[in-house]
């Protein structure tokens, strides 16, 4: 049993090293019959064929019919050479058909791998997609095809023309180089190359491309547009232009079915309707509704004739909503007499005392002159309500302010400031309490309301190193304008004012209920007047100690005060390019009318000859009935 054993494990041995010894060499040949099956190219039909014996070997010619298959391609002609070297040359009708790929033309050059179709006009058609060029080179292994002279491709819903390109057979899929040219029913497109899938109506573009829609142009240095979901994705330089709007950012999706979409970074949309420029590093926006949103790093520019309003925010809201119809006017009643200036002065004590006018240093026009964001309610049947929340800052030159939050309703022309509002005036003044409402018309205001611990503060400054502070406080404080200047102002409840003489170096101080102050056509004061019990006294003010020259909840921040329209936005602006973008010029489709040429006069040599044929079975068929 151990001899047996041995012998048996001896064989097996010397079979395992024998056949692995004969591995390599079997595998080598094998390989190689796989390559020469698959180098061998098989021909299907040719009506005469001859052998012709050249110094370099045997060379075929086919003529008539001639098909022949490799690579899982089928080829055609009306006639071949087979060269020596295995390069098969087809003349006339060439034509090669891999799966659902056809390509035709005059002529073809294939060398076991690459079919080179030429001809006056070449079309490669895969589907309802149809290139037309001069040159096509056709890998049959990798199906996939090359032109690069002027190509053309047109199906059911678009055209587009481009230098050069390839055509990926397995996945559908056109690759478009230089001076890309598209037209579909919804757009027009310039581009330096993109990419286009005749299965998915999938869009890839990059590089300096340019669309013109229905409702304006859109430029991105790359992106994709999914044409069956109507989607669009920008990145790099995007820009949108409309007849009313001008947008920039780096990144803009937009949903065209829906018309919504978002912006990312850098985003700056200016609506000339509005005379508006808002900024943002993150926007999104509705097109029915025409309502976007502004965050991080939220600012919005508006001009008017006056001056141009800088506002900043951490958040801004725009909402566009229909204006209601007006209602019918009331019959005419006759006007009731004001009660309260019947009552006569009885109820109204006047303190004379109370220093002369101006020395409060309330100047009438330091509330803003006109609405910043109101919309013309002639321009349209819409108005616009805008929101900012957190740190809100605004510029103007005669005006500047910051509050929490602010909103504006441009139905009713009215600003609302919230959570401790505060307003300086162009020069001095500053300005604050709980809330604040300014009501517009024509653009100029009509009245303000400083609602809740309202304070006005105006520095009278005795020297470089000595300032004091005029002040008025009350519960509340209403001013009211005409033609944009200041008329009156008035407080209501627990009314305090303390004024400074420089001249006379004293302080009055006056405490009531209420207060009136007019002022005259130049904007300053002619008449103070204190209602409901009022107190008040005047002191030098070397006998004033410092602590009562504050009115209890006095605060002055200067340091607070938005510098500059710069400062607030804290970006620049970017010009408009809207002269150059509208000055470039639209595709004018060249290889496309170039190939258009080609195939009339394909067509019209076709019935020319097909003319001729006829013509000649004609003749020959009157020859024999003559020799009949």
């Amino acid at each position: 049993m151990d001899f047996r054993l041995k012998y048996c494990l001896a064989v097996l041995f010397l079979a395992l090293t024998v056949n692995a010894a004969a591995s390599p060499a079997d595998s080598i040949r094998r390989s190689e019959k796989n390559e020469a099956e698959r180098k061998r190219i098989e021909i299907l039909n040719s009506d005469f064929t001859r052998m012709i014996e050249t110094d370099s070997g045997s060379m075929q010619h086919f003529t008539g019919n001639v098909s022949m298959l490799h690579n899982n391609a089928l080829m055609s002609c009306d006639s071949a050479v087979m060269y020596p070297s295995g390069i098969f040359e087809s003349f006339g009708n060439a034509k090669v058909v891999n799966v659902s790929t056809v390509v035709t033309g005059d002529s073809m050059r294939y060398d076991g791998k690459t079919a080179r179709v030429r001809g006056r006009l070449v079309r490669l058609t895969d589907g309802s997609s149809t290139l037309r060029t001069t040159k096509v080179d056709f890998d049959t292994e990798t199906e996939t095809g090359y032109f690069e002279t002027d190509g053309t491709i047109v199906d059911s819903t678009r055209l587009l023309e481009s230098k050069r390109g390839y055509y990926y057979s397995k996945i559908k899929e056109f690759k478009f180089i230089g001076t890309v040219q598209s037209d579909t029913r919804d757009y027009l497109l310039i581009s330096d190359s993109m990419t286009y899938n005749s299965e998915t109506k999938f869009f890839r573009f990059f590089s300096n491309t340019h669309i013109w829609t229905a409702d304006g142009y859109l430029f991105a240095d790359r992106g994709w547009y999914d044409s069956e979901r109507d989607i669009m994705f920008f990145r790099n330089n995007s820009y949108i232009l409309t007849p009313a709007r001008e947008i920039f950012a780096d990144t803009i999706y937009y949903e065209g079915e829906l018309k919504t979409g978002n912006m990312f970074s850098n985003v700056q949309l200016t609506d000339s309707l509005k005379s508006t420029i808002a900024m943002a590093d993150y926007a999104d926006f509705d097109m029915n509704t025409e309502n976007f949103r502004l965050k991080y790093n939220s600012s919005v520019v508006i001009f008017d004739d006056a001056d141009t309003t800088f506002l900043r925010a951490d958040t801004v809201f725009s909402i566009t909503l229909p204006k209601p119809k007006p209602k019918p006017k009331p019959k005419s009643k006759p006007e009731l007499a004001d009660s309260i200036s019947a009552l006569g002065d009885s109820t109204r004590q006047a303190v004379d005392s109370i220093p002369a006018p101006a020395s409060i240093g309330f100047d009438a026009d330091s509330i803003v002159s006109d609405s910043t964001l109101q919309a013309d309610p002639s321009a349209d049947t819409t108005f616009r309500q805008l929101f900012a929340f957190r740190n809100v800052k605004m510029f103007r030159k005669d005006f500047q302010m910051i509050c929490d939050s602010l909103f504006f309703s441009g139905i009713d022309s009215i600003w609302k400031l919230y959570r401790k509002p505060v307003v300086w005036d162009g020069e001095k003044m500053q300005v604050y309490s709980d809330s604040m409402k300014f009501f517009m018309k024509n653009n100029r205001p009509e009245k303000a309301d400083y609602e809740g611990n309202a304070m006005i503060v105006t520095p009278a400054k005795l020297n470089d190193s000595v300032c004091y502070y005029n002040q008025i406080k009350a519960k509340n404080i209403t001013t009211r304008f005409s033609g944009g200047r200041l008329r009156t102002m008035e407080t209501f409840g627990n009314t305090q004012t303390l004024a400074f003489s420089l001249t006379e170096l004293s302080m009055n101080k006056a405490e009531a209920s209420s207060m009136k102050m007019d002022f005259d056509s130049t904007g300053r004061v002619h008449r103070i007047a204190y209602y409901e019990s009022p107190q008040g006294d005047n002191n030098p003010l070397f006998l004033v100690r410092d602590e009562d020259t504050r009115l209890p909840g006095f605060r002055y921040n200067p340091e607070l005060r938005p510098a500059s329209g710069e400062v607030v936005l804290g970006r620049s602006l970017r010009p408009s390019l809207r002269k150059q973008r509208e000055a470039i010029r639209r595709p004018d489709f060249p290889i496309t009318k170039r190939m258009d040429e080609a195939e009339r006069d394909e067509k019209r040599i076709m019935e020319e000859r097909n003319a001729e044929e006829m013509n000649k079975e004609e003749m020959n068929a009157n020859e024999q009935i003559a020799t009949q």
